[in-house]
């Protein structure tokens, strides 16, 4: 487990929160729309997410680099159960 904090908690913390709500919903094979993670957490947090940089990051890096894991994840057990 880590533990990640900026001053407020809605910066740096806000890009891991998403990351892990995208990842969860990759592994239970949900669609993953970034927009709207960031607008459902926001509910309960409000700003969450300061930059459009943070947010660029998570949508077109981060995210996609999940998907690519849980990929190469379920190839890996496919091989090995084969």
């Amino acid at each position: 487990m880590y533990m990640m904090m900026c001053s407020a908690g809605i910066g740096r913390t806000g890009v891991l929160i998403t990351m892990e709500t995208a990842m969860c919903q990759i592994e239970a094979n949900q669609p993953v729309y970034p927009l709207n993670i960031v607008r459902l957490m926001r509910d309960q947090r409000a700003m969450l997410i300061q930059t459009a940089v943070s947010f660029y990051s998570l949508a077109v890096i981060y995210i996609p680099m999940c998907m690519l894991y849980c990929v190469r994840c379920c190839l890996f057990y496919i091989h090995s159960v084969l």
